[in-house]
């Protein structure tokens, strides 16, 4: 075909005309796609458009109103055993391959930084947040979690972080229940791996669980 320029020899059906004066306009074709539609489900992305997707999402700045709206669609979200299990068992597989890194020695953060950490965090705090467990952390611990048996934890992990490998005192609850002490829910991390627990606890727990019963302690 020659290029050039062409002239409409047919004006265009529409033009003119308005909602109000011809009906047509206010016709919406109807789609098989609804809100909640599962068709992307079970979707596997090649590591070339994962590359794209992760390119385009990068510096990109969301608003207020969408931070808001985001934040309240997680309060109060049931996540289901099975989707847990799926979700620990790819985070398993990714801190055996390394890709996953608990522990960044040496890293330091400016006071800018260090300030908005502090800010981000005092908005997690109370009632109506996504961390909020109904008033847990002002619970008391049972009798039994006293020095000895603290000490008797710190000594079977060699006073050894199980998450980063390092220097570690701290006894953590494995499930997050203040009452159970018994040893198998008991575990040694160092201050900076036991702030990390207080997200994702589900995850946590599990994978701490798993540490204990399969033995493997510390990380190389």
């Amino acid at each position: 075909m020659p290029s050039g320029v062409y002239e409409r020899t047919k004006p265009t059906w529409c033009k003119g005309l308005t909602k109000e004066t011809d009906p047509r306009l206010n016709y919406h074709r109807p789609t098989k796609f609804k809100k909640g539609n599962k068709i992307n489900l079970g979707r596997v992305c090649v590591e070339e458009t994962k590359r794209k997707i992760s390119k385009a999402k990068t510096g990109r700045k969301l608003t207020e109103e969408h931070k808001k709206k985001i934040s309240s669609g997680q309060i109060g979200r049931i996540v289901t055993k099975e989707t847990t299990d799926k979700r620990l068992k790819t985070w398993r597989e990714k801190y055996d391959a390394g890709e996953i890194k608990i522990w960044v020695k040496g890293k330091r953060f400016s006071e800018e930084h260090r300030r908005k950490i502090g800010e981000a965090n005092r908005k997690q705090k109370g009632v109506g947040t996504s961390n909020w467990r109904g008033g847990a952390s002002l619970e008391h611990y049972s009798y039994k979690f006293n020095y000895d048996l603290k000490e008797k934890i710190r000594k079977r992990d060699n006073y050894t972080c199980n998450l980063c490998g390092l220097k570690a005192n701290v006894v953590h609850h494995i499930d997050y229940n203040k009452q159970n002490c018994k040893e198998s829910n008991l575990i040694t991390l160092c201050p900076s791996c036991h702030s990390k627990t207080n997200f994702n606890r589900d995850q946590w727990k599990g994978f701490l669980m798993d540490v204990v019963t399969n033995g493997q302690r510390t990380v190389t």
